[in-house]
């Protein structure tokens, strides 16, 4: 990523927001006068340009559209709120941000139908950015035609054109996940991975990650169970995957969506039994963390992938700034012990 002394370089360096570095740098009410002075000397110490600020608020409104399509509501509402905190920061730089998002549940064919129909509307609209979390679809086509920049969060879409991608670091999480099991059972347990989709690309990072590391600190691998986020579907499953393994010890659900296998497990008899590795946190999540059925949980903060996505687009439209094209955001482990610190 080039490097280039802007307003964030100096937040960054004083630990404040890029809102009252632009406030003290021109004057502006709500700052302390000790504050004013540390910005103005950073400002001078790292030969900052302010002529950069004076065109943005010269320039006409800078409008950015954020798609963001998702069956489980609560996991990319954390995205829109990290994306909401960047927005605010932004106010004052002349820039307008407009939000298309999906709330239809599993409805897969509406959510495909409103993902279209919204990237037509964006593609006509009065756009000079996208930054989206969704799927592969003809309609970016109509964005490339219009030179669209685009930014993607959570799972990358490799034929949409995206100028760079921002998603939690799969590999290693299937990494996390499998040692966890590995010191908790010990060498060789039989243990099994269920996911979501096939063909998404951060499910397909996670499940390498774990059958690399199975090798590395020994585990006895049953199966890969593909339930295409589909809570019953992943029911059904499990259940068949303990008649037909009733010696596995551990799992690993590399989806935000565990319900379908959680409650497969508890069917059997086998929670709080088999040592079970989830993603992220919800108010489900939490309860089986405090209970013992779930031992820990992956956490990819879907949170700092919409505050950092909306951020490095507009300084890639306002700034032309250079971003590398895939940031990976390393994974956190959650127990019962560290809960409370997640929101």
């Amino acid at each position: 990523m080039a490097k280039k002394t802007t307003i964030y370089t100096i937040a960054e360096q004083l630990g404040v927001s890029s809102t009252t570095v632009y406030r003290a740098l021109n004057g502006k009410p709500r700052v302390s006068e000790e504050t004013r002075n540390a910005v103005l000397k950073a400002a001078k110490d790292l030969d900052f340009k302010a002529n950069t600020l004076a065109k943005t608020l010269a320039r006409k409104p800078l409008r950015i559209a954020v798609l963001i399509t998702s069956g489980f509501p609560e996991f990319h509402r954390h995205v829109i709120r990290g994306v909401k905190q960047t927005e605010a920061e932004l106010r004052d730089y002349n820039t307008i941000v407009d939000y298309f998002s999906f709330d239809g549940g599993d409805n897969q064919e509406e959510e495909e139908r409103f993902f279209t129909d919204s990237l037509r509307r964006i593609a006509s609209g009065p756009y000079e950015g996208l930054l989206v979390q969704g799927m592969e679809a003809e309609e970016f086509q109509l964005l490339a035609k219009k030179n669209i920049p685009i930014a993607v969060v959570v799972t990358d879409i490799v034929n949409s054109g995206r100028r760079f991608c921002i998603q939690h670091n799969g590999i290693t999480a299937g990494h996390i996940a499998a040692e966890l099991l590995y010191w908790r059972l010990g060498q060789n347990a039989k243990v099994a991975l269920a996911t979501g989709l096939p063909d998404v690309q951060i499910h397909q990072q996670t499940v390498q990650g774990f059958l690399d590391q199975t090798v590395i600190t020994p585990l006895d691998m049953a199966a890969v169970i593909y339930n295409h986020d589909n809570e019953a579907l992943a029911y059904m499953n499990t259940k068949e995957l303990l008649r037909e393994h009733p010696d596995i010890r551990g799992m690993y659900v590399n989806t935000y969506n565990s319900e379908g296998v959680i409650r497969g497990i508890r069917e059997q008899g086998l929670a709080g039994k088999i040592c079970l590795i989830t993603s992220d946190l919800n108010d489900h999540l939490k309860k089986c963390l405090e209970e013992g059925t779930v031992s820990a949980t992956i956490f990819q903060n879907q949170y700092r992938q919409g505050r950092l996505g909306l951020r490095y687009l507009y300084r890639h439209i306002a700034e032309n700034l250079e971003v590398e094209d895939a940031i990976r955001i390393n994974p956190e482990v959650i127990f019962r012990s560290n809960m409370a610190l997640y929101d």
